[in-house]
């Protein structure tokens, strides 16, 4: 019995019906007096609090070990340069200065960096282009070890800041212009985080730009469609990835925000509040919010579902505790029940970078074969078979209900790749059904017509409801074509 099978036995919940309420995703952390991850705990020794009010937990699922190859705590730093010091007056001499003062506190905290973890560094640069540092590797090639590169950061930066243009446009010296080209720059990076499997932290080290206060905009039923920090939470929280804002404080204050804008720092604090991460308020921290990201991605250890009400156009406090005495939970501080429907638009960015992710992504368990489809010399079978409890299955009145995407991605005898889009496999059973199912696991079939070069298909199964997904390799049968 796998690791993720064996906590899953003894997890079973008495589902609440769904009643046409919202399910919010939660990571959540769980670690004893000694900051150790608490293993082994089930779905009753957690308890939701929604504005002081209980709230039911629908879903539980432990997270895989992170002693994996492939699982290691990721951390994915941002230096924003385009919202830095973007005043009159902010010339080279200046901007040299704080830059190097910034990329040595980086250097210095990465070149101490855990080797059991992944660390990528990419620059926000004054034109609104996220550029890579050290990004995520192309599938096919094998995966760089954190503290090997790490260690050569320092000239890698340096060159990327020289490389960088200085100041940008004039009219970004208002914030709020910057505003709509920063969440756009971020959103963009999700799916870059989404092929890195497991739970993973962003540090994102800047004086922050304004968000609209969405609150405010929703009591006027005004629905807003840019980019911003509500969609941008909802992608890093579907990616399982908490925000550490690190604020560098401005040399001049020169806007005020009215109420229907919050001020940087307040949407840098949001931002956490509604990942589990945490704000520092100076730049003097930044090797310490470095180290503190990575040692909680690495204690990430379950993800939980609870029932949120209809959305009610404001965020919500929430805190979740753990029922035994002597462990400690961080989760997210806040939630807006919009959020699911923020993160929708990302879905298949998302599913696709993990069907193209160099990473093997374990968290939902299957097995698989493949099998030539009588009669059609091109067509395979893929016959999949998984454990229910590792997708979203909510109770609806007498059923349960989900829904998988299954992708395939051919790969040739020279590693090339070629992804066949998603098919759906709506799951609906019965309580009996679902018993079954629990102890015999659930079968579903793809089938799909493939290059006669194909001899691997990677077969990724994607759950929309929880973003979670699962990988696996399937050689093909010998054939004589």
């Amino acid at each position: 019995m796998s690791f993720r099978q064996a906590f899953a036995a003894s997890t079973l919940l008495a589902l609440t019906p769904l009643q046409s309420q919202t399910p919010i995703n939660l990571n959540v952390a769980a670690v004893d007096g000694a900051g150790r991850p608490v293993s082994g705990l089930r779905a009753g020794d957690f308890q939701v609090f929604d504005g002081g009010k209980p709230r039911a937990i629908v879903w539980f699922h432990p997270i895989a070990a992170t002693d994996q190859s492939d699982f290691a705590p990721a951390t994915f730093i941002l230096l924003d340069l385009l919202n830095a010091d973007a005043v009159p007056g902010w010339k080279t001499a200046d901007r040299d200065s704080i830059l190097t003062k910034l990329s040595g506190r980086i250097a210095d905290a990465l070149e101490q960096f855990d080797p059991r973890g992944r660390v990528y560094l990419y620059l926000l640069t004054p034109n609104a282009q996220i550029v890579a540092v050290h990004g995520v590797e192309p599938a096919g090639t094998k995966p760089v070890p954190g503290s090997e590169w790490a260690r050569r950061v320092r000239p890698m930066l340096e060159a990327a800041l020289r490389e960088t243009p200085g100041p940008g446009p004039m009219f970004f010296l208002l914030p709020i212009v910057r505003m709509e080209p920063t969440w756009r720059a971020l959103t963009a990076m999700i799916p870059q985080m989404a092929e890195v499997p497991g739970p993973k932290s962003f540090v994102w080290i800047s004086q922050g730009v304004p968000s609209l206060n969405l609150e405010a905009w929703r009591r006027r039923r005004v629905r807003v469609a840019a980019p911003s920090l509500q969609e941008f939470a909802a992608g890093l929280n579907a990616v399982g990835t908490a925000a550490y804002g690190v604020h560098q404080p401005e040399q001049i204050d020169m806007f005020q925000f009215s109420g229907n804008v919050d001020s940087p720092l307040e949407a840098l604090k949001r931002l956490s509040e509604l990942t589990g991460g945490r704000t520092y308020m100076t730049d003097d921290v930044t090797p310490k919010a470095i180290r503190d990201a990575t040692s909680d991605a690495s204690v990430v250890n379950y993800r939980i579902a609870f029932l949120a009400d209809r959305p009610d156009r404001q965020y919500r406090k929430i805190r979740v505790v753990a029922a035994r005495e002597g462990i400690k939970v961080q989760s997210a501080e806040c939630y807006d029940a919009d959020l699911p429907a923020s993160a929708a638009p990302l879905e298949g960015a998302i599913e696709n970078a993990v069907a193209l992710s160099p990473f093997h992504h374990p968290d939902i368990g299957f097995t698989a074969t493949a099998a030539t489809v009588p009669g059609s010399p091109d067509a395979y079978r893929f016959s999949l078979e998984l454990d229910p409890r590792d997708m979203m299955l909510l109770k609806d009145g007498a059923r349960y209900q989900g829904s998988l995407d299954i992708v395939l991605v051919e790969i040739s005898s020279r590693g090339e790749r070629h992804m066949i889009p998603a098919k759906t496999a709506d799951v609906q059973l019965s309580e009996q059904e679902y018993a079954d199912a629990l102890n015999h696991r659930l079968d579903i079939t793809r089938e799909a017509n493939l290059d006669a070069q194909t001899r691997q298909v990677r077969v990724v199964v994607f759950d929309r409801k929880s973003s979670l997904s699962g990988t696996l390799t399937v050689a093909l049968p010998s054939t004589e074509k």
